[in-house]
């Protein structure tokens, strides 16, 4: 079990990070979506606290990621053609900014509204802003289109991912398992 990637395999702090990330920010997205459209209940309330707490902690996985990325290897794209390499690089440009864009307005809409954010209510973040009304606004329109900008883009990196492993049969989807 290698611990960082060589040109052929991720290493294993890459691809377990990878699979985390994926799996919370997947379902993130899809219980923000839920949790919007149900009416008011004890249930929504805690899927917000959970939404929350889940947003804090993507939040230091991505950080954990963006850091390691600076000391683990690349990863050798050079039997990609150059729109292939353009095309991962974009998407995985813009998933790394919407990871970061996400629980950030999500922490911010959440303190303009005048609300705590609770971590598995074990502690509180410290309030970054004041209430306002019209932030709360703001961050709550990036914090949804984001989120469904996030959902196409997941889908569009889910479908190339795919479309490497049966059609080019190259190998890219079998290195980060």
């Amino acid at each position: 079990m290698q611990i960082k990637t060589n040109e052929d395999k991720y290493g294993v702090v890459r691809k377990a990070n990878h699979w985390v990330v994926a799996i919370m920010f997947i379902a993130l997205l899809g219980v923000g979506v839920y949790m919007t459209n149900i009416p008011a209940s004890d249930l929504k309330w805690e899927l917000y606290g959970m939404h929350k707490s889940f947003g804090v902690l993507i939040t230091l996985f991505i950080a954990f990621r963006l850091i390691w990325l600076k000391f683990d290897n690349r990863m050798d794209n050079s039997k990609l053609t150059k729109l292939e390499r353009i095309g991962s690089a974009s998407i995985h440009g813009l998933l790394y900014l919407l990871m970061l864009i996400m629980p950030i307005s999500g922490m911010l809409m959440s303190m303009a509204h005048g609300y705590q954010v609770k971590v598995f209510n074990l502690f509180a973040l410290p309030m970054l802003v004041n209430k306002s009304d019209y932030l709360a606004s703001l961050m709550g329109s990036i914090h949804f289109y984001a989120g469904y900008f996030a959902i196409g883009l997941v889908v569009v990196h889910i479908l190339a991912s795919l479309f490497h492993h049966f059609v080019k049969k190259d190998g890219i989807l079998r290195r980060m398992i």
